[in-house]
């Protein structure tokens, strides 16, 4: 196993050869009926491991159901939950890809997305809805630090020796995986990817029913092989278009003038205290702000507040801001024991 590990071109063969699995098995359990689905796919139980002030408490979860532990069963696989405090949630619009391409143009995007390096995060998403006709999803991008998960990592190997086979979060706690968090940059050994998929192999049932349907799928495959470069050309000619269409940049300066325009004689200020008691009511006490700029309809933020990622989401859930961007890393504060901030931010246009 070692010689596989230290081979480049094995692990690029093993690469593939997961993601062929995942797709294909993925694809032939889609067609079974759902009780039959559910049986075959149910999940085996785990160990919940959530951090608290003394430590961490500890659950085996199966099927959806609780049993609280003393201890982590030795037998069991170790997940990490993560407290919603760690995590940033945003929603966003895409184009409408296969998972896979789906996670790799997020994880290409995230320096965009946050206040941190792409390399210094984990990630995952989950679909909320798809437009088929439209081509596009609307889905929940979850991040959290490295910084952040490492500690609880190194806490949980110290005092219980235990290694956490997953980082999961954002879910309730009967079913607390609604993202399961993976490295940006992906540092997983070939020898790791293998041990995860012989597990799967083991399944003699779904791998005896594989090899029945995958003769009538073999078919499909150019099809949807077509479907998925289909939409990876969509991706790229839209992200060739936000970036360089010069035309739609003069449309939205234009947009932006006309509604500096409307703003003028007054309305300024007006629409600036409706701004600071909109901002007033959304921060929380632990939090102040150092200055507020607002030039038209974007309102620029410099503060403190004990985590600057926890104000995005209030902030755009408000009727009155949207298309909320740090505009400089989150950097801490060692005199005031915060995190300090800048963000811009979109005044939503009346209806």
């Amino acid at each position: 196993m070692s010689d596989l590990a230290a081979s480049p071109a094995m692990g690029a063969a093993l690469d593939r050869l997961t993601a062929l699995w995942r797709w294909w098995t993925a694809e032939l359990a889609g067609m079974l009926p759902a009780a039959l689905r559910r049986q075959m796919l149910a999940a085996p139980p785990v160990v919940l491991a959530t951090p608290t002030p003394g430590g961490f408490r500890f659950d085996r979860l199966h099927r959806g159901e609780l049993r609280a532990l003393a201890q982590p069963e030795p037998d069991l696989p170790v997940w990490l939950v993560l407290p919603r405090s760690a995590l940033l949630v945003k929603r966003l619009d895409w184009p409408l890809l296969p998972m896979a391409d789906l996670r790799r143009s997020l994880a290409l995007d995230l320096d965009r997305q946050t206040p941190f390096p792409a390399e210094a995060l984990r990630f995952d998403l989950a679909v909320v809805s798809r437009d088929a006709a439209a081509g596009r999803l609307t889905l929940d991008l979850a991040v959290t630090p490295e910084q952040r998960v490492a500690p609880m990592l190194a806490e949980l190997s110290a005092r219980h020796g235990v290694q956490a086979a997953r980082v999961v979060g954002g879910g309730p706690a009967s079913a607390p995986a609604r993202f399961g968090f993976t490295a940006a940059v992906e540092t997983s050994q070939p020898a790791g990817r293998l041990a995860t998929l012989l597990p799967r192999l083991r399944r003699t049932r779904l791998l005896l029913l594989c090899l029945v349907l995958g003769l009538m799928n073999l078919a499909l495959w150019s099809g949807a092989e077509e479907r998925r470069l289909d939409g990876l050309d969509q991706a790229v000619r839209e992200a060739r278009t936000r970036a360089n269409s010069s035309a739609n940049l003069r449309r939205q300066l234009e947009e932006r003038r006309g509604f500096i325009d409307r703003l003028t004689g007054g309305a300024q200020s007006a629409s600036l205290l409706v701004v600071l008691d909109e901002l007033t009511r959304l921060l929380p006490d632990d939090a102040w702000l150092d200055s507020v700029e607002l030039r038209g309809d974007a309102l620029h933020l410099v503060g403190h507040a004990i985590s600057a990622a926890a104000l995005v989401g209030p902030l755009e859930q408000s009727p009155l801001f949207t298309e909320a961007v740090f505009r400089s890393p989150v950097v801490p504060d060692r005199a005031s024991g915060r995190e300090r901030f800048e963000l811009a931010l979109t005044l939503r246009r009346p209806a």
